[in-house]
Formats: C-alpha cells, sequence, structure tokens
C-alpha cells in the first residue's frame, strides 16, 4: 500500500510539473505576445504614417541609389532597381532591430528590475514587432516584382525559410549588442558608425562580381551573413531558383550554433543585466 501510494505520489507530482512547465510556456507566449504588440505601438505612436515609414525608408533609399548607380551597374543587372530593393530591405531590417534591441534594458528598466520573465524576450519581442515590417514589406517587393514583369515561379516557397534564416542571424546580433550596451552605453553611438560601414560591406548596390580583383573586398563580403540572405532572396524572386540545400544548411548551422551560445550567456548573466539596466 505504502508502495502505491508513493507511486500515486510520485505521478501527481510529476504531472504538476508537467502543468507548470506547459502553463509557463503559455505565459511566456502570451508575455511575447504582449511585449510584441507594445513594441509596435511604441514605434508608431509618434508618426503620421506609421508603418508606411518601414516601406518609405528603403523605397527613398532606392531612389537615391538607382539616380547614382543605375549608369554603372544596371546594364549589368536585371531589374536593378528591384535588385537594390531587394538588398535594402533586408539591411534595413537588421539594422532596426540591432538598433532597437541595443537599449532595450533601459527603455524598459521597470519592466525589466520589477517583473520576473526571462530578459532574452525583451529582445525577442523587438526582433518580433520588426519582423512583422519585413515580412509586409517583402510581399509588397514581389508584388512590385509581379507588376514590373517578374517571373513568379514555386521557388517563392522558399523565402520564409530565408526570412527565418534571417531571424536567426539578428537574434544572436541583437541579444550580443543589448548585452554589451549594460555595461558600455557609448556602444550606442559606435554602433551607428559601424552600420554607415556595414552598409557599404552589402553587396545592396553592387554585385559581388564588382570586387572580384580586389581580394580583401571579396572576402568581407562572403563572410558577411546578409551577403548570403540578400543573394537567397534575389535567386528566388528574380531568378525563380532555390539557393543550395546545403549552402543554406551551413550557414543554418552557423546561425543555431551561435544564437544558442549566445542566449546561453545571456541567461548566465542575466541578474547583472537586470542590476546595471
Amino acid at each position: 500500500m505504502k508502495e502505491i501510494k508513493d507511486d500515486t505520489v510520485n505521478r501527481n507530482r510529476s504531472f504538476q510539473t508537467e502543468s507548470a512547465i506547459i502553463h509557463s510556456l503559455a505565459s511566456y507566449w502570451n508575455l511575447t505576445r504582449e511585449l510584441t504588440l507594445a513594441q509596435i505601438k511604441l514605434k508608431d505612436q509618434s508618426t503620421i504614417l506609421g508603418f508606411l515609414w518601414s516601406f518609405l525608408n528603403p523605397l527613398l533609399l532606392l531612389c537615391i541609389i538607382y539616380v547614382m548607380f543605375s549608369k554603372r551597374f544596371a546594364d549589368q543587372t536585371e531589374h536593378y532597381a528591384l535588385y537594390v530593393l531587394i538588398g535594402l530591405v533586408h539591411y534595413t531590417h537588421f539594422a532596426n532591430v540591432t538598433t532597437a534591441a541595443l537599449p532595450v534594458f533601459s527603455n524598459m528598466r521597470q519592466l525589466a528590475t520589477q517583473t520576473i520573465f526571462p530578459k532574452s524576450l525583451l529582445v525577442i519581442s523587438v526582433l518580433l514587432s520588426r519582423t512583422v515590417e519585413l515580412i509586409i514589406t517583402m510581399v509588397i517587393t514581389m508584388g512590385i516584382g509581379f507588376a514590373t514583369g517578374v517571373q513568379q515561379t514555386w521557388a517563392l516557397l522558399g523565402l520564409p525559410f530565408v526570412l527565418f534564416l534571417q531571424m536567426l542571424f539578428v537574434l544572436w546580433v541583437s541579444l550580443l549588442l543589448a548585452m554589451l550596451y549594460v555595461f558600455v552605453r557609448d556602444i550606442f553611438h559606435i554602433y551607428q558608425v559601424i552600420l554607415r560601414l556595414f552598409f557599404f560591406m552589402c553587396p545592396i548596390f553592387f554585385t559581388i562580381n564588382f570586387v572580384d580583383t580586389i581580394r580583401t573586398a571579396r572576402v568581407v563580403l562572403l563572410i558577411n551573413p546578409l551577403t548570403h540572405l540578400m543573394t537567397y532572396s534575389r535567386d528566388i524572386i528574380l531568378e525563380g531558383q532555390l539557393p543550395s540545400i546545403n549552402h543554406y544548411l551551413l550557414w543554418l548551422a552557423v546561425h543555431a550554433v551561435l544564437a544558442t551560445a549566445i542566449l546561453m550567456l545571456f541567461n548566465r548573466i542575466e541578474p547583472r543585466l537586470v542590476e546595471r539596466a
């Protein structure tokens, strides 16, 4: 009887533990959703055009770049305007998310210090709020491609996998920057300079072949994750071709390992991050 009673107690404890985990995950999902909605409202509340700025920004940059560089590159690149726009969409998403994630502990200090939850959700909510814009902007970009005569193929079904890879890349960079900002506040200003330099380290308005004769520049482009993300999207939208599966899986593994490692570090030093927020 004692053994049966002990077994019953253990099962009840096991059931309670499993229920607690499910409840916890559900709570975190609800919290993530609310944080994401709060980020969206916070970003758009002081603007008249709201979300439209998310697309107008790369569109205005596209106009400037097209006027300045179309004579040099348009003959070599079919659908050059769309080529540039795809690059700008990827770069803008990266820049917007990482910049917003930098001071997220300071901006949401009260919530971070007075509420118990995984603080990585603050960074994740920033990423999700901006990724909604990325998806909508990419859909608009595909619409522009269709309107300008770009043939639509089944390869477009591969685009969500590219956007997922972009999210994974942006996630670990954002987590890293959010940690650094807590300890070195000047990183915000330094990062703005880095972003300006990074713009020219991405094949946004030129092709990779343009730097074939400059070995150092080519190496920089090839180790830049955004280069490959832009190439994947361009191949899918403009060429109707899926990227190499092996190549994609290699970058997926790289970003997954980095995201896991940095998330583990983030969770380990979370108490210090909250202290210094």
